[in-house]
Order: structure tokens, then sequence, then C-alpha cells
């Protein structure tokens, strides 16, 4: 797998969208019956005009949640119809987001995940980052997809500061630790800060730097966050340290899916040093 200093290697970060997708999945998502949901419907004066169409919001919404994990089309159509009802609540857009995701519907997806984190200016809704580190990562994944780099980085940041601050707490059925997570958020992360000069012109190679080093102070002992991590070196021109990263890369990776390209990364920088 060839790589150069304005390419990201597709394999291993296909690799980490899908390890974060499936862990944050695992560690947010829980067995049994939809949980309760704490509504985030606007509290207003007694009215009830207004009573009535918050039961009809919530109504709604909870019909959305139970038919999320078998039917996401209807769903889809029920969170659409709370929107409609009260735009105003997050419930009911990242119900939507979700739904759509479901079936494959990005840009749809990333339109409704954006009217909670970033809605357009004039709309009178207000950005929200609740604490859903599920809809963040994918916020961020579909954000990275369409080139929005500067969006994806934000949703990044807030799903990492949100996870469980202790790093040897197991989350959820993966056992993947939080530290593990938030590892794998920081890859992606850098990885956006890597792309932005070919996307937007503007160089942010300390950043991505910075981001992967984050990463490896979470996760010292992972291959591909070393690999990532020798990858930053190298984008930021220092040789020596990135050599040194693709090798501890080679030697920690035991499936052998990092090895190869640590090994072709560590003879470029070496190549490079001369």
């Amino acid at each position: 797998m060839k790589t150069n200093n304005n390419m990201v290697p597709v394999l291993c970060l296909a690799g980490s969208v899908i390890l974060i997708s499936y862990c944050v999945a695992q560690a947010t998502h829980k067995q049994g019956p939809p949980q309760p949901r704490e509504w985030s419907v606007v509290k207003r004066p007694c009215n009830p005009q207004q009573e009535a169409r918050d039961r009809k919001y919530e109504g709604l919404v909870e019909l959305g949640d139970r038919m999320l994990g078998t039917n996401p089309a209807a769903a889809e159509t029920y969170y659409r119809r709370a929107t409609v009802v009260d735009p105003y609540p997050t419930d009911a857009w990242i119900g939507l987001a979700r739904a759509a995701d479901a079936q494959g519907k990005d840009s749809q997806a990333l339109a409704a995940y954006r009217q909670t984190f970033d809605p357009p200016s004039g709309s009178g809704l207000y950005s929200s980052f609740p604490s859903d580190v599920e809809s963040l990562a994918r916020y961020g994944l579909l954000s990275e997809g369409a080139g929005q780099h500067e969006a994806a980085v934000k949703a990044y940041d807030q799903a990492a500061e949100r996870l469980n601050p202790k790093p040897d707490v197991p989350l959820g059925g993966a056992g993947a630790s939080a530290a593990h997570l938030r590892a794998m958020l920081h890859v992606v992360r850098g990885v956006a800060f890597a792309e932005a000069k070919e996307h937007s012109g503007q160089n942010k190679d300390t950043e991505a730097l910075e981001a992967f080093q984050e990463a490896a102070q979470q996760e010292p002992n992972d291959a591909r966050v070393q690999y990532y991590l020798g990858y930053g070196f190298q984008k930021a021109g220092q040789f020596a340290a990135a050599q040194a990263a693709y090798g501890r890369a080679s030697r920690l990776d035991t499936a052998g899916a990092v090895k190869a390209a640590a090994v072709e990364g560590a003879r470029a920088a070496q190549a490079r040093r001369r």
C-alpha cells in the first residue's frame, strides 16, 4: 500500500472508522426495550394548546423509538412528523438522523444531525451537544465523509470529552475501554486535520500531529495509533520520530493488518532522513 505526505492510507482509516462505529454503538446501546427519554421540550407557561402539542410530539417520538430497530423507514416518518409538530427539541432530530443513517441515507442523516449540532443561522434553533456519544461520533464521521472537516473535528472533540473519564472502565459489550474509544476518536480527528490542506487549502499538519499524540497518550500500545502517530510525524517533517513510531506499530501489530503499511512507512521516513 503506497503512502505519501498528502494521502492517508485508506485501509487503516477504514479500520478506525469501523472500529469507532462498532465500539461506540456497543458502548452506548443497551439491550432490551427503549429507555425512558429525558425530554428536551422547552418549558412554557401553562397553555392547553401547547400541552396538547407537547403530548403529540412525545407520542410521535416514542413511536419512532419503538420502530427504529425493526422498521427505520417507519421510524423516519414518525420522527419527521414530530419535527413538524415542534422543531425545537433535539430528540426528534437525532431520531430522524439515526433512522436515515440506518437506511444508508447519508445526506439526510447529516442534515438531521446538523439541525441539532449546528443549525442554520436564523432558524430559531440552538446548537446542542448532548451527552449522546454515538450521535456525535456519527455526525463527525458523516461530516468527514462529506468533506466538512471543521464540523467533523468539532464533533470528535465533543464526543471525546463525553466519554467516561476513567480510562480503565470497560464500556459496552465490545469490552473497549473509554481510553481506547477516545484514542480512536482522536485518530479520526487527526485524519480530518491531515486532509484539511487537500480539501480547504489550509495546512493543519501541526494540529493533526497533536491529535495523533493525544491518541498515543490514551493507547500507547495500539498498533494503529502508533501507525498514525508515525504518519503525523512524517507529515510534520519529523522523520526520525516517524520512523520510530512506525517501528513501534510494526512490533505491536499481531494481526498483520498494520505491519506491512508500517514497514513501508518506516522505509519512506528513513529515505527522507538521508
